[in-house]
């Protein structure tokens, strides 16, 4: 009879223990997905704020450029009758405007016949043993038939400032470039030239590298049309990623941070290997601590039987 006692007692305690590791694992379980929602949402607030701030300096710059691209033409439009005054012109805003890696003034079609059929003046720092030199240049010709170009054509149909799509400049920077474009006028309202300023990839890659803001993670700008301005390195293929993105509306670009579900998990991950290694080694104890009562308690049972 004693013996079916211990049995019963002994199985509902082994339920009991049962029944306190299924709870306690749910509860890990809850703890985990309302941990992994919190992570979730500190780094969507985190991407976003620094999206924000990287659209802000992104913002002062391009403003910075349409500032002076319609300087240039304030002043170009002043001065029509002189067409070697268009390179001081270039010269000048170049040296005045911060991030500008080149400016230009092209002139629609044999509008100054004595230069021909091109007519586009061009300025670009360069550097040179330390020292920061600015040279302005004639650029138009049969190679470089900038009457084709994206920026040209708009720049002539577009009266406000307009930025093109990615491109190389084989003829001025040497480099990618975006470009803002701002139409000139004569006299009579006609819009006779554009006038135009570079600013390289390069330089705005180098605004935003402080978006990685974890360890492995990707930024990239993309055009209007989504050619890359800042191209993201190539994603693995089967990892889960979290993309955060924002529009920076000056410019119709799209600025996105990518950061891989491993990273921004990655603690959470390392924090609960470490609490169910702590739950199963204290179930193991508990369990150990029952078989051991067990063995005793049928040892004194047997004792007693036998006296």
């Amino acid at each position: 009879m004693e013996n079916v006692n211990f049995k019963h007692k002994y199985k509902s305690g082994l339920w009991i223990l049962i029944c306190a590791a299924v709870v306690l694992e749910s509860t890990a379980c809850i703890q985990y997905f309302y941990s992994r929602n919190g992570i979730k949402q500190q780094s969507e607030q985190r991407a976003i704020s620094e999206l924000r701030r990287a659209e802000l300096e992104i913002n002062v710059v391009t403003a910075q450029v349409e500032m002076a691209v319609q300087t240039m033409a304030i002043l170009a439009e002043r001065d029509l009758q002189s067409p070697d005054s268009m390179f001081s012109i270039t010269k000048l805003i170049v040296e005045r405007t911060p991030n500008m890696v080149g400016a230009a003034i092209a002139f629609k079609e044999n509008y100054y016949k004595q230069y021909g059929k091109w007519f586009e003046a061009y300025s670009r720092e360069s550097v040179s043993d330390g020292k920061s030199n600015i040279v302005p240049r004639m650029i138009g010709n049969a190679g470089h038939d900038y009457f084709q170009s994206e920026w040209f054509q708009n720049g002539m149909s577009i009266d406000s400032c307009w930025w093109c799509e990615p491109y190389f400049d084989e003829a001025g920077a040497g480099e990618m470039l975006v470009s803002c474009s701002y139409p000139i006028h004569n006299s009579k309202g006609e819009v006779v030239a554009v006038a135009l300023a570079d600013i390289s990839l390069k330089h705005l890659q180098h605004i935003s590298e402080y978006l990685q803001i974890f360890p492995n993670s990707y930024y990239s700008i993309t055009s209007g049309k989504g050619l890359d301005i800042v191209p993201s390195p190539d994603t693995i293929p089967g990892l889960k990623y979290h993309i955060f993105e924002e529009d920076i509306e000056a410019t119709g670009w799209k600025i996105s941070v990518i950061i891989p579900d491993d990273i921004i998990y990655a603690d959470l991950k390392r924090i609960g290997m470490v609490v169910t290694l702590m739950m199963l080694i204290g179930l193991a104890v508990l369990i150990f601590i029952m078989y051991r009562s067990a063995k005793g308690l049928l040892k004194l049972i047997s004792v007693s039987n036998q006296q």
